[in-house]
Order: structure tokens, then sequence, then C-alpha cells
């Protein structure tokens, strides 16, 4: 994202905001929007990163009410957490669909749709994003989504929260053709190449 000049961005799961402060100074985005569910994130969050916008609810609901389209949406949302939310959104015909998955999914999916023609997301997901038989990713053509870019994150990244493993996607609003699949490592001058290379 380093050479985006992107206006607004958004993080829908924002902690307290250090991804999206860090993504705020690179892009040097006029406008930061960071969701929260609780409150103790948003009073560390609004103290610790004052640039931002902050909002405390559903991100779901947030993101469909309160939150214009988007240049930018960086994003580690939740794990595995199961839902019984539904997300309605518009097919390219006009038609809605009802979409059920994990939350972490689910916000995805909502923040990707509100990305602008040219936007982009990038999140970080575990393996089912990919291998779930009820994955929002199997609707990403006919909302109108591409993932243009997968790179395994190094094994330990969220340890010791997790060794789960994960995975950094990047999402265009628009059909894209081939994605991109790479590893990264511990390694800056490796990744550089990887990022290159995409």
């Amino acid at each position: 994202i380093q050479d985006r000049h992107d206006k607004i961005i958004c993080d829908p799961w924002a902690g307290i905001g250090t991804i999206l402060a860090t993504a705020q100074e690179t892009t040097k985005a006029t406008k930061a929007i960071a969701i929260v569910q609780n409150e103790a994130d948003f009073e560390l969050g609004k103290a610790l990163v004052t640039s931002a916008d902050w909002h405390i609810g559903e991100p779901i609901d947030l993101l469909s009410s309160q939150v214009p389209d988007l240049d930018l949406v960086v994003s580690i949302p939740p794990f595995g957490t199961k839902s019984d939310r539904t997300l309605v959104v518009r097919v390219l015909d006009g038609k809605a669909i009802e979409l059920r998955d994990d939350l972490g999914n689910l916000i995805l999916a909502a923040s990707a749709a509100r990305l602008s023609r040219e936007g982009i997301g990038l999140y970080v997901v575990t393996p089912s994003f990919f291998f779930s038989s009820r994955s929002v990713l199997r609707h990403f053509s006919e909302i109108g989504l591409g993932i243009e870019g997968a790179l395994a994150l190094p094994p330990g990244s969220f340890a010791p929260y997790t060794n789960i493993q994960s995975y950094l996607v990047i999402v265009r609003k628009r059909a894209v053709d081939r994605m991109f699949v790479g590893q990264l490592s511990t390694d800056a001058k490796t990744n550089l190449q990887v990022i290159s290379n995409l």
C-alpha cells in the first residue's frame, strides 16, 4: 500500500487500532474508520489512535449503515468465531442473497462490498476461508469481488495467541481471472521480491 494515496480507509475489527494507524500513516489517508465491538477497545483505541473515527457496535450493521465507500480495508477479522448471523448482499443481477459463515468471513465480505471501484482489501484469514463449503468466497464472483493474491504468512506469525496457519489475501471489487499465490517469510528482502512479483 506504500504507493497508494487512499482517502478513506477502514479496519472493521480494529482492536486498539494499531494496523489502521500504520495504514493511515503509510497511505496518508485523510479519513480512518475504526470499528470495534467492546467498550475497552473503544476507549483505549480512541486514546491511542486519535486520528481515527471510532465506532462501537456490530461491525456488519455499522458497515451497512454508517460507512461510505472505502479506498482501503485492512483487517485481521476474528478467527473461527461461529455466528448465527446472515449477511444480505446484492449480486450483480440486482437480486439479494444471504451469506452464512463464521463471523470473520462475514465481516470480510461486508467490508469488501464497501470498497470503491479501485479499492483494495487486505485481510488475514485462516485456511477455512478457502476450503469451507459455506465460505463467503464461494459467492465472490456473484457479488463482484475477486481475490488478487493469497500470501501464506510465516509459521508462528500470531504466536503465542495461536499457531494456526494464516494467509494475507488481497481483495478487489471486480472479477479477477488469476490469483497470485506466494509464501512470505521472516526475511524482509525475500518478502519484497514476492511482493514485486505480485
